[in-house]
């Protein structure tokens, strides 16, 4: 993993981590400068937003309660998916 590689410095691994996200995630960092220091923030900042699994445990289980295919735009629109996605997600 690039975190703990210690052949690396925080701006080789800032440049990586920018280089490596795409959407929600790589707005969260997008106004960062790719210098050594912001990689520790940056790094924590995605982290807080995105590897949160007690959040991850609730989205899987409430999906599993509505006894149908998630999956299906048309269906979350009807059910309020989408808005719980919003609040839990952005």
């Amino acid at each position: 993993m690039v975190h703990n590689n210690q052949n690396i410095d925080n701006t080789q691994r800032m440049h990586h981590l920018r280089s490596s996200l795409t959407g929600q995630a790589a707005s969260v960092i997008s106004s960062m400068s790719s210098d050594a220091h912001s990689y520790i923030e940056a790094w924590n900042l995605i982290k807080g937003r995105f590897d949160n699994k007690h959040l991850v445990w609730h989205f899987i289980t409430f999906a599993a309660t509505l006894h149908t295919n998630w999956f299906n735009p048309r269906y979350r629109a009807e059910t309020g998916f989408h808005r719980f996605r919003q609040i839990f997600l952005y």
